[in-house]
């Protein structure tokens, strides 16, 4: 089993204004999936994550919100939450889900409308 993984930004919650800039990005929900590539559909985990970023003090690196890009938020949040150390602690947490659905992988599903009843 090799397992990939995808984030993508949920939504993404602004301070309207702060030390004279403005649309500050304070909070973000992002979704991290993790999948086999060869059985996408049928072996794969989301989470789903919170992050606060800091904004306390607006470093010379600030980009506005009209500027910024999805991949660079997701940066920011995952640096903010660990890094790769934290991506690989999240997979850990669904590998189990992840062994279970790629054990799975070849069943098929059949309608119990097909048997007889009784």
């Amino acid at each position: 089993m090799n397992i990939d993984y995808e984030a993508k930004v949920l939504e993404i919650f602004v301070i309207p204004e702060q030390g004279g800039q403005n649309n500050i990005v304070k909070k973000v929900t992002w979704r991290v999936t993790f999948f086999d590539p060869d059985f996408r559909r049928t072996v794969m985990t989301q989470a789903k994550i919170l992050t606060y970023l800091d904004t306390d003090t607006l470093s010379d690196s600030f980009v506005d919100y009209s500027l910024i890009t999805q991949s660079q938020i997701l940066q920011l949040c995952l640096d903010h939450e660990g890094g790769s150390s934290f991506l690989q602690n999240l997979q850990g947490l669904h590998e189990p889900v992840l062994q279970s659905q790629y054990n799975d992988r070849l069943y098929e599903i059949r309608p119990p409308a097909e048997l007889e009843v009784g």
